[in-house]
């Protein structure tokens, strides 16, 4: 079996004619092939691919060059560094700055994110990540909006955005706001899923071994079938696992579905219903010591976040019931922009990022303590020096327009 898949990785290597090899920003190599195939590849090692400002205005601009090119048949992400697509957002470059350089930073890099993740989207062309490995919030706008996204046995899956203080974004209020509980329960709570979770909740469309990953990649550079539907999934379906196959018990979210249906329930219309059925459960003796478990963890997460953070994003989730992705993504812009001049914000890349000892001082300090009228300032339209000064709509409008949108992302005017 090792002599076969040897022979394998040669003759896809033998196959896979380079064309062009060239990097955009510093840390993403882009590779085009004989057979139509693009491979934009993540190499920010020494920072876990964690994605900045620059890398997504790089990464726009690249797919825009690709869409109308008819020698470009396919996109491919990946990551060149071991165990990890990408962590997320860059947040760093955001401690320790003023009021003036986050409202500038902060609306240009939400804005380039929400972009990217439109364009992903809705890109003409099939785009196909492999994710072998840990993805963390803003690195689903790479991984889990393509056309096919494909994950091994290492997949690590979190949007931890409640507990650095701001609010899950890059349109996982559309994707994972569809799951209802689930999906609630993994927002709330950071929670961290693997491979069979995302199988099992459709987050992912194919599962591939390890093992099959590097084949898998090579005959897509290779073979000439992925200029047709019918071909690319023949080629995906050659190296991956059935559904049907995989065992998907030992999913979290799998093992847990009852007591995440109980306590997080889609029915509940405040985050203050899913606390006391935590707390209620917490007291229940009935219940397994895996239930029991997980209630505890749950509630230790919870009692770890940046209280505005969980009560914007309960309230993110449930107004972007049943809206499109344009207006989803608008809502989490306007929370991020909004949110992130707190000073909740710095404390949180305090903890998370530079002193894993610290002790943050969130204002308010518990969930109980958030007004109803903070949450719903986080919603309200930006103004025009929240825009104006610090955006580039004009560049954003072009591509908008490009990708079939008539008008341009309005920030202004209310949903």
């Amino acid at each position: 079996m090792i002599r076969v898949g040897v022979i394998s990785q040669h003759f896809f290597k033998e196959n896979s004619k380079i064309l062009r090899v060239f990097n955009i920003a510093e840390h993403i190599q882009v590779i085009e092939f004989e057979n139509g195939c693009r491979s934009i590849c993540l190499n920010r090692e020494k920072c876990l691919n964690t994605i900045d400002l620059q890398m997504a205005k790089a990464i726009i601009k690249i797919l825009n060059s690709y869409k109308d090119d008819p020698n470009c048949k396919m996109i491919l992400i990946t990551s060149k560094v071991k165990n990890f697509f990408s962590v997320g957002g860059d947040l760093k470059v955001n401690y320790g700055k003023s009021f003036e350089e986050l409202c500038r930073i902060g609306f240009r890099f939400f804005t380039k994110m929400a972009l990217l993740e439109y364009i992903i989207h809705y890109y003409p062309k099939p785009i196909v990540s492999l994710v072998n490995g840990t993805v963390l919030g803003a690195g689903i706008s790479l991984s889990f909006h393509t056309k096919y996204t494909v994950v091994s046995e290492n997949l690590k899956f979190s949007m931890p955005e409640n507990y650095v203080g701001i609010v899950p974004d890059n349109g996982s209020s559309y994707l994972i706001g569809k799951l209802k509980s689930v999906g609630l329960y993994m927002l709330l709570t950071s929670a961290r899923i693997n491979h069979l979770d995302a199988i099992d909740l459709n987050l992912a469309s194919n599962f591939c071994p390890e093992k099959n990953i590097k084949n898998l990649e090579m005959e897509l550079q290779s073979s000439f079938e992925i200029g047709s539907q019918k071909g690319l999934e023949s080629i995906l379906h050659k190296h991956c696992m059935p559904k049907r196959f995989v065992n998907l018990n030992a999913g979290i979210t799998v093992k847990n579905r009852n007591i995440i249906e109980k306590c997080f329930n889609w029915g509940f219309k405040t985050f203050d219903e899913i606390h006391k059925q935590l707390k209620l459960e917490a007291e229940n003796e009935n219940l397994d010591e895996d239930a029991r478990k997980f209630i505890f963890n749950s509630l230790v997460a919870i009692d770890l976040l940046v209280p505005v953070s969980v009560r914007t994003c309960f309230e993110l989730v449930h107004r972007n019931e049943g809206r499109s992705l344009k207006e989803c993504l608008l809502n989490e812009i306007r929370c991020d922009v909004h949110i992130a001049r707190r000073n909740d914000l710095q404390e949180g890349i305090k903890r998370v990022l530079l002193d894993k000892t610290y002790q943050p001082k969130f204002d308010p300090s518990t969930i109980d303590q958030v007004p109803s009228e903070l949450v719903e300032y986080m919603f309200e339209p930006l103004t025009n020096s929240d825009t104006a000064n610090y955006g580039d709509d004009e560049y954003m409008k072009v591509l908008l327009e490009s990708f079939g949108e008539i008008d341009n992302f309005d920030f202004l005017s209310p949903l």
